[in-house]
């Protein structure tokens, strides 16, 4: 592409092929390179148990902060239900996260827990990033189960808006009947935080930074050790979970009668409607909650039309007084030229200002009037359940 943009065409065929032979040819027999083809090994759910079986129960290494040890648990898991490349977890966020909480089917028991992660830097084999979305619920395997791990380190940090602290904050809450969920919202010094973050070392203690990321080159040294602590001969690397759970995951085009990836371009949603999460760690699909997730956010309380002081703030808004004052001004205009109606100004050129006059007017107040309601609809369904669940929580504080 380089080459195209600067020369203004493409390379000649022979000139490509000699590049793809330079390196088997020339570079290769010269420096004595190793073309063997790398081994491609997988690790499949029974690989991922054992990794966790050791990494909680048999190893013996100290980490810089136990909170590392933590954050391991969950990164494999999530790398494994993906199947995305590793360096898209490295730098998640907790904005990229939400948790969303949906009714029981049984009244009286606990809401059913739902992670959103929204991958949004997954490069894609043409090299460009499309983002891609995933619905986990609670795993029947603790040791497997990202939504738990992922909702203790947020429990931990205290990244919640309603600062709930603890699980039982979080399973005691009961979605409203005026709404299919409950959205809980981060605080905002933590919403742009990094979810799996590094340590830093002051004057007297070890303590896990709140803005520095673990690169890469950490998550890749902790899962080589662990594999060796597990007692597997080769040096693991993500790669492994990726190329397994990429099989368990792989689904047959869908047909909509285009050719081609059209529909992988064009019409393909953002949201994995495909329970990943059982696929690769094999417990019962529950497609229907991963498709919950999916659905169109709702809720009966949504504002549906302007407030009054909306409508009049609107109407005192700078630019529409200007122009209603240059239609002031119009008709004056017309009225000294004679006509005593606008209407009896038609095929004139004090007609024609007024109705584009008038036209300005109508449009910039359907756009204010369209952007003020998609604005509060926005911030309504935006703070509707923190603000809900600050008042349950000081009801119950109140009440014990």
């Amino acid at each position: 592409m380089v080459y195209a943009r600067l020369a203004e065409e493409y390379m000649k065929e022979s000139v490509l092929y000699d590049m793809r032979n330079w390196i088997p040819q020339v570079l290769t027999p010269a420096f004595g390179l190793d073309d063997s083809e790398k081994e491609k090994s997988e690790l499949f759910v029974e690989d991922l148990c054992r990794l966790q079986n050791a990494h909680w129960v048999r190893d013996t290494e100290v980490f810089a902060h136990e909170l590392l040890r933590v954050q391991l648990s969950p990164f494999l898991t999530l790398a494994g239900c993906t199947a995305t490349r590793p360096k898209a977890l490295v730098g998640l966020r907790y904005e990229d996260i939400e948790f969303q909480l949906f009714p029981p089917p049984v009244k009286g028991r606990p809401p059913i827990v739902i992670m959103k992660l929204n991958l949004k830097h997954v490069e894609r084999s043409s090299g460009k990033r499309k983002r891609k979305v995933f619905a986990f619920y609670e795993a029947e395997d603790l040791a497997c189960c990202g939504v738990t791990f992922m909702l203790a380190l947020a429990l931990a940090d205290g990244a919640f808006k309603n600062k709930l602290t603890s699980l039982s904050d979080v399973y005691s809450l009961v979605v409203p009947s005026d709404t299919d969920r409950i959205r809980l919202q981060w605080d905002e010094d933590w919403a742009q935080g990094p979810v799996f973050r590094d340590v830093e070392h002051t004057a007297n203690v070890i303590r896990v930074s709140k803005t520095k990321a673990l690169d890469y080159s950490k998550h890749r040294h902790h899962l080589i050790r662990l594999g060796r602590t597990s007692g597997f001969e080769k040096k693991l690397e993500f790669y492994d979970l990726r190329r397994a759970s990429g099989k368990r995951l792989k689904e047959h085009r869908q047909i909509m009668g285009h050719r081609g990836d059209v529909y992988e371009r064009y019409y393909m949603p953002s949201l994995i409607d495909r329970d990943c999460q059982a696929i690769y760690l094999g417990p019962t699909r529950r497609d229907n909650l991963i498709r919950a997730v999916g659905r169109l956010i709702c809720h009966e309380r949504a504002p549906k039309a302007l407030t009054d002081v909306q409508k009049f703030d609107i109407s005192q808004h700078p630019k529409l007084l200007e122009l209603i004052k240059e239609r002031t001004q119009c008709v004056r205009d017309l009225k000294d030229h004679g006509f005593s109606t606008i209407k009896s100004a038609k095929r004139t050129k004090w007609f024609e200002k007024h109705k584009s006059i008038q036209a300005d007017i109508n449009t910039l107040k359907r756009q204010v009037k369209d952007d003020c309601l998609e604005k509060t609809i926005a911030e309504f369904h935006k703070t509707v359940h923190t603000a809900d669940l600050d008042r349950r929580l000081r009801a119950f504080v109140q009440s014990t």
